[in-house]
This record gives C-alpha cells, structure tokens and sequence, in this order.
C-alpha cells in the first residue's frame, strides 16, 4: 500500500512520521485465534482480512494463535468501531488479543548481507 500526501509519497515502510501525517496514531498487533482450522477457515479468513484497507499486514503463526495482524488506526473510537463492524464479524474468529504500541525503540525492514 502507498499513501499520497499532499504530492509527498509515503512508502509501505511506514515510520511513526509517515503514521502521523496520514493521521495514524495507533498501531495495533491484534492476535487472532480460529475456532475452525480446517483449510478451507484458513483460506476464508485469509480472503476477508484482506479487504480490511486498517490491516497492514497478516501474519500466519505458530503457537497459541494463528493471525497476527498488524493494524493501523486513528484512534481508540475508530479501534472500536474496526473491532465490533469487522474484525468480530470476520470467518471463525473465536479470540482476539490487542496489543498497542506506545512506543518504538527500533523499527527497520534491513536485513544485514553476510558475504
């Protein structure tokens, strides 16, 4: 996703700054856990989340839940609105965690070349 602002193209790599411009002050890693995992849940699942334009990413894992999204919001008022009208209502949701960002300490997509 690439965001426009005022002729200033803010790339998929979002910082905090680039958050802010685009009124983004919250940033949520929201667990998700299916009470259905058959294939067919999975793909279910995966073809709802990602009409969502506050999902920035999803990520299949391991352990106690299977998603963790990566959302960006406004603020708690719109978190809830996102919560109750379409994460609740997404295929087999049975769980889900919220964990807020208050800040960051480090943030980069670089990944060090061992040559």
């Amino acid at each position: 996703m690439v965001y426009i602002i005022k002729n200033e193209v803010i790339s998929r790599n979002l910082s905090n700054e680039s958050l802010n411009k685009i009124n983004i002050l919250l940033v949520d890693r929201n667990w998700v856990y299916l009470i259905e995992h058959s294939q067919e849940a999975l793909a279910g699942f995966q073809r709802e989340f990602v009409k969502l334009p506050e999902v920035l990413g999803c990520y299949h894992m391991t352990g106690v839940f299977d998603f963790l999204l990566l959302i960006a919001i406004s603020d708690m008022d719109d978190y809830n609105v996102l919560l109750m009208t379409k994460l609740s209502k997404l295929p087999d949701v049975g769980n889900m965690q919220s964990f807020f960002v208050l800040s960051v300490a480090k943030e980069g997509t670089a990944f060090p070349l061992i040559l």
